[in-house]
């Protein structure tokens, strides 16, 4: 019997003993002491039963059946959908992000996975609180970029972005006070940026393994979906092996892995392939097709003629993307 079966028993003999102490009332006024000794007995009975109840520290109770789950299952209300507004990503999951759920997005420096998780960001803050943990840019970089989106009222107010708090345990900090507020979205850029200042010992790799872990953990806590930038190796990207660099087991530890990569065309600089390689939410994995709209900094399903050569150029010189 897990707690709540107990708290549920618990009130039914409680309900119980008040029926009965009623009825031992009534046949003591009728003289009926025989009736009375016994509906007391029964009061009695079940208040021990209560006690004992109340103080089992049973350590199975921590376990559920699989008929308790699946009822409790089929009596909760569909999950809400996090779009990203990228039709590439959110047909794979069936219209959208689910909470609980730690997600990776990888890749080359000027693949445009910061412009990526910030339109998902502008997309999701439409209706939900979000907050964007911007350790590799200025706030007032992004707000310039954010701005040419002529983003709503809503947006405006559901959208917030701080600089400060790349240890992990400010980070943990920050997170949860905000998710009291009700912020249920963040993101992290980068995963690489985060610092432990009570692990100095540890490598990089270890590092992030441990970070990504705690990340994780406050995912399935709180209930709510962090997506954390991470940077593939050069030597990876040459040998085309989708992997994160300094990783640990990240790949392990995430519910969903995307990879940003050039599109196949190597002519096409605003040719991408969004390889989504893991995921926990529905299990499809595919390989999709977007482009980078290199005037207004952002990923869009279909192709679009960009200004220039050069401006593709310095757009990821600048490190802008």
């Amino acid at each position: 019997m897990n707690a709540k079966q107990r708290v549920k028993m618990m009130n039914s003999l409680d309900a119980e003993c008040k029926s009965l102490s009623v009825l031992a009332d009534r046949h003591e006024k009728a003289g009926e002491l025989d009736e009375m000794y016994q509906a007391k007995k029964e009061v009695l009975e079940n208040r021990i039963k209560i006690i004992d109840l109340a103080t089992n520290n049973d350590e199975t109770d921590d376990f559920s059946s699989l008929e308790d789950e699946i009822n409790v299952w089929e009596s909760t209300p569909m999950k809400d959908k996090y779009r990203t507004g990228l039709n590439a990503i959110d047909r794979n999951f069936d219209g959208g992000f689910e909470k609980g759920q730690l997600i990776i997005l990888a890749g080359a420096s000027g693949m445009g996975k910061t412009a990526l998780t910030l339109q998902i960001l502008l997309s999701v803050s439409e209706n939900h609180k979000s907050c964007f943990f911007s350790f590799e840019m200025s706030k007032h970089k992004i707000a310039g970029r954010l701005k040419q989106d002529n983003p709503t009222v809503e947006q405006r107010r559901n959208f917030i972005l701080t600089e400060k708090g790349r240890d992990i345990s400010e980070l943990e900090k920050n997170i949860k006070n905000l998710n009291k507020k009700g912020y249920d979205f963040f993101v992290v850029d980068s995963l690489i940026a985060i610092t432990n200042k009570n692990d100095s010992r540890s490598s990089k790799a270890e590092q992030v393994s441990q970070i990504a872990q705690r990340l994780s953990k406050m995912c399935l806590e709180l209930n709510i979906i962090i997506i954390t930038i991470a940077q593939m190796s050069k030597q990876d990207l040459k040998d085309k092996n989708l992997a994160i660099k300094n990783s640990g087991d990240v790949d392990y530890l995430a519910d969903i892995m995307i990879y940003l990569t050039d599109g196949d065309d190597a002519e096409d600089k605003s040719s991408r392939l969004i390889h989504i390689k893991k995921n926990r939410q529905n299990g499809k994995t595919a390989t999709e097709t977007a482009y980078f709209d290199f005037d207004r900094i952002k990923l869009v399903d279909f192709k679009v003629a960009y200004t220039s050569e050069y401006v593709a150029e310095e757009q990821i010189t600048m490190g802008v993307i």
